[in-house]
């Protein structure tokens, strides 16, 4: 656990990291009757509900990119469960350089 995890208070319950948009979708299907915050580029979005959530990556999302998703799912003091799910996406078979390019995608997907 993390300084920053301390302060406020949370302690990490799982944490998942996975290719593609699968692991996103089974996350945000496991906290049904949730709203979410979405964040992005071009999207800033809060009250979102789970299924607006899921129709956002299944469609709004280009197919073409190669994705990568970040689940951190942890406890809050009050023994609330929260997740928070981080998609970065680009262009072509750069995976293994990792270097900066404007047309990245990065999203990030949090519960209220």
């Amino acid at each position: 656990m993390g300084l920053s995890q301390f302060i406020h208070g949370r302690s990490v319950v799982d944490k998942r990291q996975e290719k593609g948009l699968d692991l996103a979708l089974e996350v945000l299907d496991m906290f049904k009757d949730r709203t979410f915050r979405v964040k992005g580029k071009t999207i800033n979005a809060k009250g979102v509900d789970d299924d607006e959530a899921i129709r956002f990556i299944q469609e709004e999302l280009p197919e073409y990119y190669q994705y990568q998703t970040s689940v951190v799912a942890y406890v809050t003091r009050r023994n609330a469960c929260h997740v928070r799910i981080d998609i970065e996406g680009w262009l072509g078979i750069r995976s293994e350089l990792r270097r900066y390019s404007p047309l990245d995608i990065k999203l990030l997907i949090a519960t209220e």
